[in-house]
């Protein structure tokens, strides 16, 4: 039995959704990585839909700590 292969777009939006969820309404992969097209010196695109700012902490200079670990967990600088 082959182990099950792992959709790498999927695997980036669990990260994303587990990392964002306080803060985001929607999160969407775009762009050549979506398309599968990507490489390892590649960037990936998210489209994160911030929930109003009543229905979410604060974020400040927090979305850059989140988009550092959100590229930390894909192994991706640009993000």
């Amino acid at each position: 039995m082959q182990p099950k292969k792992i959709d790498p777009v999927e695997e980036l939006r669990s990260k994303a959704v587990f990392l964002l969820k306080p803060y985001a309404r929607k999160i969407s992969v775009f762009g050549s990585f979506a398309r599968g097209e990507g490489s390892e010196a590649g960037d990936i695109d998210l489209l994160v839909e911030l929930k109003p700012p009543s229905q979410r902490p604060a974020l400040g200079l927090k979305w850059f700590r989140l988009e550092y670990e959100l590229g930390r967990l894909m192994g991706k600088k640009s993000i």
